[in-house]
């Protein structure tokens, strides 16, 4: 996933892009949670920056949880 994630920020500096990473998440769904990877970072900038790895998210007013429970969860 790293990679694949430096492989994005390439692209968005070779477009003249940057990401947000206030607004950027992880989440990892399946067996891979059970392992807990290092989250994904950035070392380019100043200072480093990384994703934030949530638990669940909603979007489009659907609360997807890392567990994939369709239970409602209240999100502050």
């Amino acid at each position: 996933m790293q990679t694949s994630f430096q492989q994005l920020q390439q692209w968005t500096d070779l477009n003249n892009m940057q990401i947000n990473f206030s607004k950027t998440k992880e989440m990892i769904l399946g067996p891979l949670a059970k392992l807990s990877p290092q989250p994904l970072s950035c070392n380019s900038g100043s200072p480093p920056s990384t994703v934030e790895r949530v638990q669940y998210f909603k979007l489009l007013g659907i609360t997807v949880s890392s567990d994939l429970n369709w239970q409602n969860i209240l999100i502050q």
